[in-house]
């Protein structure tokens, strides 16, 4: 079996058995949660496509604008003239943290309305 290493102290299979079952459970359902909400990401965007703002083109600097990864039409269609979103869109919302990564990823500026000051 392993140990701890005395060195890093980082935590090891004998270890991670020791732990609770209450206490792996409770690990379990939260690791399976995020696995989900990530997982659940994939079925609702489209990540090859940007979903761009109704009412904005680039930033001053030049940079272009997007709220996040396009959603598939199935779930929210395009609600600016068929073709451009809101950002108000549920999708943009519950996935929040999932669309700022994937605009600093891919290089787009967040709206106004979500930029820092």
């Amino acid at each position: 079996m392993f140990r701890n290493d005395p060195f890093t102290g980082n935590a090891t299979a004998d270890s991670i058995n020791r732990m609770p079952t209450g206490k792996r459970v409770t690990l379990g359902i939260i690791i399976g949660l995020f696995v989900a909400y990530v997982l659940s990401s994939l079925v609702v965007f489209d990540f090859f496509r940007a979903a761009l703002p109704g009412d904005e083109d680039n930033t001053a600097d030049g940079r272009p604008v997007a709220i996040g990864p396009k959603p598939r039409r199935i779930f929210c269609p395009p609600t600016v003239h068929d073709v451009r979103f809101d950002g108000d869109e549920w999708p943009f919302r519950v996935y929040a943290p999932i669309c700022a990564a994937w605009r600093m990823v891919r290089g787009f500026a967040p709206p106004a309305e979500r930029r820092q000051p």
